[in-house]
């Protein structure tokens, strides 16, 4: 999921980029996470803010 996969690439250095294409193929999936994640699912500046993965684990907790 892309939770998962920015929850690696968040908290792995030199990890600083991502290619994902759940928010465009899936959408329908992510609806329950955008409320506690959406910095995951909206992109600004060109980026996708992980900010929220603070939990446990892949932080999807």
């Amino acid at each position: 999921s892309l939770i998962q996969s920015a929850g690696i690439a968040a908290h792995v250095f030199p990890i600083d980029t991502l290619e994902s294409n759940g928010r465009e193929f899936v959408p329908s999936a992510n609806r329950p996470w955008l409320g506690k994640f959406s910095g995951l699912f909206e992109v600004r500046d060109g980026k996708l803010h992980t900010a929220s993965l603070v939990g446990p684990g892949l932080s999807a907790v």
